[in-house]
């Protein structure tokens, strides 16, 4: 008698197990997740994750000595995080979402128990770099706080369905955003006077990104952003002081304006796609060869104020499509074969130079030329061959 009562026994509860994983998907979610967690980190023991995943479903208050724990918020989605740093803070392991179909989720910035309040509640400073490895196929749109540190490599990587992301944290990592298909839109929006790195390959093979919204990001390493081919225009804020060399050279950008705050454009910095720049009275000068053989550039705007230390040497040689040139008043110095080589140069505009260089106008297509009173130096072959 024993022995089939316990047969019974058994037999409900692998009944009730099976009813539990295939019939609803709120619990398989959160059975997957930990699993997620004991694989991860398997010094927690499984025990852990399970205790913590029976904690989210059923409710309860905190199981003494696990390392796993559990926030659900608003929106109805289960967060699976733990403690670190003496359980100051806080790190998303896994995520059970509350809608499959529609996933969305926006990360909490703080973490805790229904019953604390928002003061003794953990701040997230950390995502494990699988957090959503089983929402690659699903997850549709997703917010990081400015909590988080950094978003590690690989984090959103391979990610399927994925087409809007917004981030605060300070650092994105290499390719912490990387071979998103479906990504069009990707805003960066770090804490007013917080740094915000975005590293080599930060954001890479995203093909069909059209937008980025680099809100107040303090460097961009060299190719932060590559191999995003449907990405045409940019702003860089002037909380980026210095464009470094080589951090937008791999993408495919045609139009790139540059808000004031931005000093220094360094050589190489800027695509040879590049077909339109807006520059602001910040920006001190073009460095010699800035902008050599751009062989698309047709059109730059520069603010008055700007170009205090002069073109340089060969700045715009060979430039074949720049029509026209304006420079403001503050710029008083065109270095060597500054437009060498600018077939279509139609327009020049210096008035207040003091110096132009050897060559610095040679092959354009300059007419006549009316040189400011200011002018106290004119090299040799300054505008020869000339149409």
């Amino acid at each position: 008698m024993n022995w089939q009562m316990s047969g019974i026994i058994v037999s409900v509860a692998v009944w009730c197990a099976l009813g539990l994983v295939y019939f609803a998907p709120a619990v398989r979610r959160a059975l997957l997740a930990c699993s997620r967690v004991a694989r991860d980190y398997p010094g927690r023991a499984a025990f852990g994750a399970l205790a913590a995943c029976v904690f989210v479903l059923y409710g309860g208050t905190k199981p003494a000595g696990i390392d796993v724990q559990t926030f659900t918020d608003d929106s109805g989605n289960k967060w699976f995080y733990r403690d670190t740093d003496n359980a100051t803070k806080a790190e998303i392991l896994a995520v059970a979402a509350a809608d499959e179909e529609n996933m969305d989720l926006v990360v909490p910035d703080k973490v805790g128990y229904l019953c604390d309040n928002d003061a003794s509640k953990l701040p997230v400073t950390a995502i494990a770099t699988n957090a959503f490895v089983e929402e690659a196929d699903k997850l549709k749109s997703i917010v990081v706080p400015s909590s988080v540190t950094t978003l590690a490599t690989g984090t959103f990587a391979n990610f399927s369905a994925l087409t809007n992301v917004t981030v605060g944290v300070g650092t994105l990592a290499t390719a912490s955003i990387s071979n998103c298909p479906a990504l069009v839109s990707l805003k960066i929006s770090a804490a007013e006077g917080e740094a915000q790195t975005i590293a080599t390959h930060a954001i890479v093979d995203c093909l069909a990104l059209s937008a980025v919204d680099l809100g107040a990001a303090t460097s961009l390493a060299s190719g932060a952003i590559a191999t995003c081919p449907s990405l045409k225009s940019l702003t860089v804020p002037g909380s980026i002081g210095n464009l470094a060399a080589g951090a937008l050279a791999e993408t495919g950008l045609t139009n790139v304006t540059l808000e004031s705050g931005v000093e220094t454009i360094a050589v190489g910095a800027l695509p040879s796609t590049l077909e339109a720049l807006s520059v602001p009275a910040s920006v001190t000068g073009f460095a010699g060869n800035l902008f050599k053989d751009y062989l698309n550039l047709e059109s730059v705007t520069i603010a008055e104020g700007a170009l205090s230390s002069g073109v340089g040497a060969g700045a715009f040689s060979n430039c074949v499509k720049l029509a026209s040139i304006a420079l403001p008043v503050s710029c008083q110095t065109v270095g060597a074969s500054a437009f060498h080589g600018c077939s279509k140069l139609a327009g020049a505009t210096f008035s207040a130079v003091t110096t132009i260089g050897e060559s610095a106008f040679y092959g354009t297509k300059l007419g006549e030329v009316v040189l400011p009173n200011t002018l106290t130096s004119l090299g040799e072959s300054a505008f020869a061959a000339n149409a």
